[in-house]
């Protein structure tokens, strides 16, 4: 059974521009073995923005896997996280630096990284990420856009901008854009078994976390518990449902501990259905990133003790709540 699992599906955008790939590494360090999970969510926007996630989430890809294989020691994981995303964005910008600001193109990039207990996500740009621990599903992170940003400032209500279309989709944080780019960087603790869901707005905004909890009490009540089954599941609902952008999922199973075995990897793949862009097919991954990726066996979350603070409510096991958080604060201890 997959622990990772990847999926997009093709909505009314004429190309394909979300790019992704979900994966685990397995190390020896001083201190014994170590393993990663990490998921990489890249969505792009304007003309070229295909190409623009493709080449960030390549880049971003190899470079992240290089920095944990180069490390003696325990990395701090905020720093590798957001060192790949500005690493991507020096080569958008080199590419581009040329070009006035309307022939640019751009990307979101997201990347989660899970090592034992602790989830550590970097980012730039509104591609969400969202944390089911025990029965309750929560959504972790403030992207990097203009509601946003007339929320923190007191401008507006959150209730007043969440389905402001005009100001939910103006980024303001992007990788490409510019010549520098700082990310934003979350920690949270967690108690395993957990399930992490990355995705694009096209998908996990496109549904409410109401939506997204049903499709998950649906996909276990009838079984199919694989991280792949998941993700397919939540892209699928988002497109059925109107979305008006590409539907991309990506799902990191955590179950108790217990030693793995090696396995290929989940990586990214794009339906009979979906259109490339012209300029840039599908992406080739190198060898040496498959060759250093695992995935553990899983098995069904059990009825957890849920000890998180609600913000919302409703019926049945899994209830809604809009949690969101600061830069740097913790989950739970």
């Amino acid at each position: 059974m997959n622990d990772h699992g990847y999926h997009t599906e093709q909505g009314p955008p004429v190309y394909q521009q979300d790019r992704g790939i979900c994966f685990g590494v397995g190390l020896n360090s001083p201190s014994g073995a170590v393993d990663y999970r990490a998921m990489l969510i890249f969505d792009g926007n304007q003309a070229a923005g295909g190409i623009a996630a493709a080449l960030a989430c390549q880049l971003a890809a190899m470079r992240l896997v290089g920095k944990l294989l180069e490390m003696p020691h325990l990395p701090a994981l905020k720093h590798v996280a957001s060192q790949c995303l500005i690493e991507a964005n020096s080569a958008l910008w080199a590419v581009q630096k040329d070009l006035v600001m309307d022939e640019r193109s751009g990307s979101t990039g997201t990347i989660a990284l899970v090592n034992g207990d602790t989830l550590t996500v970097a980012y730039v740009g509104d591609s969400p990420v969202m944390l089911l621990q025990g029965r309750r599903l929560y959504r972790l992170l403030r992207g990097h856009t203009l509601a946003e940003e007339l929320v923190q400032k007191g401008a507006a209500t959150r209730e007043q901008v969440r389905n402001q279309v005009s100001v939910q989709s103006i980024l303001t944080r992007c990788l490409g854009m510019e010549e520098t780019v700082r990310p934003s960087t979350v920690t949270f603790r967690i108690k395993r078994p957990a399930l992490i869901i990355g995705g694009t707005d096209g998908a996990l905004r496109a549904l409410s976390l109401r939506q997204i909890g049903q499709i998950l009490r649906d996909t276990l009540s009838r079984g199919d518990s694989t991280a792949q089954g998941i993700a397919e599941a939540i892209a699928r609902e988002a497109i059925a449902q109107g979305s008006d952008d590409n539907a991309t999922v990506a799902v990191i199973r955590l179950r108790a501990r217990e030693p793995y075995k090696a396995a290929k990897a989940t990586m990214p793949s794009v339906p009979g259905n979906c259109k490339q862009s012209p300029l840039f097919g599908p992406l080739a991954w190198p060898a040496s990133i498959a060759g250093a990726l695992f995935q553990p066996r899983v098995k069904l979350l059990p009825k957890p003790e849920s000890e998180q603070p609600e913000t919302g409510g409703g019926n049945g096991p899994l209830l809604e709540t809009d949690r969101a958080v600061d830069d740097e604060q913790e989950l739970s201890q």
